[in-house]
This record gives structure tokens, C-alpha cells and sequence, in this order.
């Protein structure tokens, strides 16, 4: 079941974590982080813009996500479409 937000990128708690597993991203934005944890106490790397990202997890604002490289890490809901 999908759930419609007014807000472009709002998140639902009632969604599953899995919802968007195996989804593709997009990073529009030049500099996105890459963080270690859902929390993002370090940035483990900068993504450029146009760089696609594979969801695998979420939690809260966060999105678990694998690079074209193979880099495992955490990016905000709202910087990516």
C-alpha cells in the first residue's frame, strides 16, 4: 500500500522500512553526504550530482543506500529524487 504526502519528500512511519527496497535514487544536488550511520556522525564520502544510489534501508529522514562503487552508507530523504 503507498501512501500520498502534500510534502514532497515526507516520510510516513507507517510505511515499512522495506517499502523502497531496491529502489533506484537519483543525487541531483552537487556534495551530497554519505554517512556512516542513520544518525550521520561522519561523512564517509561526497556524492556528485547524477550519481544513481540503490536504496536497501530506511530509518526516520535516512535512507540506506549502496553506490555505483559499492559504498554502503546514508543519505537524507530530501537529497535525493
Amino acid at each position: 500500500m503507498w501512501f500520498v504526502s502534500a510534502r514532497r519528500h515526507a516520510l510516513r512511519a507507517d510505511l515499512p522500512t522495506d517499502a523502497g527496497r531496491g529502489r533506484a535514487w537519483r543525487v541531483p544536488e552537487p556534495g551530497t553526504a554519505l554517512w556512516d550511520s542513520p544518525l550521520g556522525f561522519r561523512v564517509l564520502a561526497r556524492l556528485a550530482p547524477g550519481t544513481t544510489v540503490v536504496e536497501v534501508e530506511r530509518q526516520g529522514e535516512r535512507i540506506k543506500v549502496t553506490t555505483p562503487d559499492g559504498a554502503i552508507g546514508w543519505v537524507e530523504y530530501r537529497s535525493v529524487t
